[in-house]
Formats: C-alpha cells, sequence, structure tokens
C-alpha cells in the first residue's frame, strides 16, 4: 500500500504546484508575446494558446486535488494508520503473549507440584490463544482489503483517464481556435 501511495504521489508530483504550473506559465509567456505582437493575428492566437494553457493548469489542479483527496489522503492513509497499524499492534502483542505463554510453561514444567504456576502457565496459553484468534481475524481481512484496493486503484485509473480527456478535448479545442485566427 505505501508502494502504491508513493506512485501515486509520484505521478501527480508534477500537478501539485505553489503558484503557476507548468502549462500556466507558459500561457503566460503567450499572454505577454500576444500583448507585444505586432499583427492582431499573432496577438489574437496567442491570447488563444493562453487560454487553452490556463484552462490545463486549472484541470491539473482539479485532478491533483480529487485524486489526492481521494486516493493519498483519504484511502491510503486510512489503511497505514488504521489497517496496517492494528494489525502489527496485534502482531506484536502475540509475540508478547507467546513469550509468556513459553515462560510460564517452562516454570511450570521445572515446578511440576506448584499449583499457582500451572494455573499461571493455563491462563497465559488461554491469552495467547485468543491473541492468536485476533491475529487469524486480522488476515481474514486482508483480503477484503485487497478487494477494496483493487477498487481504489480502477477508481484511481478512471479519475486519471478522465483528466487525460479532459486534457486532451481542451488540448484539441484550443488547437482549432488557434487555427481559426
Amino acid at each position: 500500500m505505501n508502494n502504491i501511495s508513493k506512485s501515486v504521489e509520484a505521478m501527480l508530483s508534477c500537478f501539485k504546484t505553489h503558484g503557476l504550473s507548468p502549462h500556466e506559465t507558459i500561457g503566460e509567456q503567450c499572454s505577454q508575446i500576444g500583448s507585444k505582437a505586432v499583427t492582431s493575428s499573432i496577438g489574437g492566437a496567442m491570447k488563444e494558446v493562453h487560454s487553452t494553457y490556463t484552462e490545463l493548469g486549472r484541470i491539473e489542479r482539479k485532478s491533483y486535488d480529487e485524486s489526492s483527496s481521494q486516493f493519498i489522503d483519504g484511502f491510503a492513509k486510512d489503511w497505514m494508520r488504521n489497517g496496517v497499524g492494528k494489525q502489527l499492534d496485534d502482531i506484536s502483542e502475540l509475540k508478547k503473549r507467546r513469550l509468556e505463554k513459553d515462560a510460564c510453561a517452562t516454570s511450570a514444567n521445572n515446578h511440576p507440584d506448584d499449583q499457582e504456576r500451572a494455573n499461571r502457565s493455563a491462563a497465559a496459553d488461554q491469552e495467547y490463544n485468543s491473541q492468536l484468534a485476533v491475529v487469524q481475524e486480522d488476515l481474514r481481512q486482508l483480503s477484503a482489503h485487497y478487494e477494496k484496493t483493487a477498487r481504489e486503484v480502477k477508481s484511481l485509473m478512471k479519475m486519471l483517464a478522465d483528466h487525460y480527456d479532459k486534457a486532451y478535448n481542451t488540448t484539441h479545442t484550443g488547437a482549432a481556435k488557434v487555427v481559426k485566427v
């Protein structure tokens, strides 16, 4: 999950900017060129290019915000905090219960006539078995998590496909406007 999150963050890093995105920077430069153009056709074309690149920047920011809030900040962080964290805590507790069980069993075996040690060993064995059941349930829940991860990744892929469709349509429309000028 952590690797998927890092991959998504790396893929979206080009959209994450403070200030102008690369497309908006190009658009601003085209606007400046258009305002200084000698002929009106070049100025008009540059203003259309500016408009197209500004719209692409807006689409990129919106796509970043949607995918970041849904996948990275939503699903992935929740799983890392609540899913994996809880399961790792449960496994650590199981290890402690196992050590306690072994220590109590050794103590009870070394002193077979001491009933208190035998009772403590039986209680430690019972605590270990109950914690083992918790860890086994955590492992059974992993398959549900994998299914949810697959659904979330498919949703992210659809979101990115929609983003690239919008970007293509914006670029295509902008190019048509530039040709008309």
